[in-house]
């Protein structure tokens, strides 16, 4: 079964330490947002996403419908509920997604439209960057 590393902080004794956990799952994991010291969500390859609400003893693995050939780079939490999952790839491929269900539904926010593009990234982990001159250097999901 596959392992990752979670980095969790331990405020009482303002130590840091890395955690081998099982993810349980094969996917690649790319990107990681922690809500608090018991809730954490993580982003992967092939429509793949995660989340504990237990400080990572268990993970829950599953994949957005629709979404299952996406490489999901970036991942943010706003709280338990509220998450959204930015995919990065060509065109199309290139995506932000949100729930305010813990998971449960998935709506999309942001296609890109441009199949020139290659390539998004994620800071604040909501704004997304496009290499396209074509496209606004910032885009801001929809409310």
């Amino acid at each position: 079964m596959p392992r990752f590393a979670v980095f969790l902080f331990a405020a009482a004794a303002s130590a840091q330490s890395w955690v081998l956990q099982t993810s349980n799952s094969t996917a690649s994991l790319r990107g990681v947002s922690a809500v608090d010291s018991k809730v954490v969500w993580a982003s992967g390859t092939g429509g793949t996403y995660l989340h504990t609400t237990d400080g990572g003893a268990t993970w829950t693995a599953a994949k957005v419908p629709g979404a299952e050939t996406l490489d999901f780079r970036g991942i943010r939490a706003i709280d338990g509920r509220i998450v959204y999952l930015m995919s990065s790839g060509a065109g199309d491929k290139a995506r932000i997604y949100k729930t305010t269900d813990a998971g449960q539904h998935w709506d999309l926010q942001f296609t890109n439209p441009d199949p020139k593009a290659s390539s998004t990234r994620s800071r604040s982990g909501i704004r997304t960057t496009a290499s396209c001159s074509a496209m606004p250097s910032r885009v801001a999901p929809k409310s």
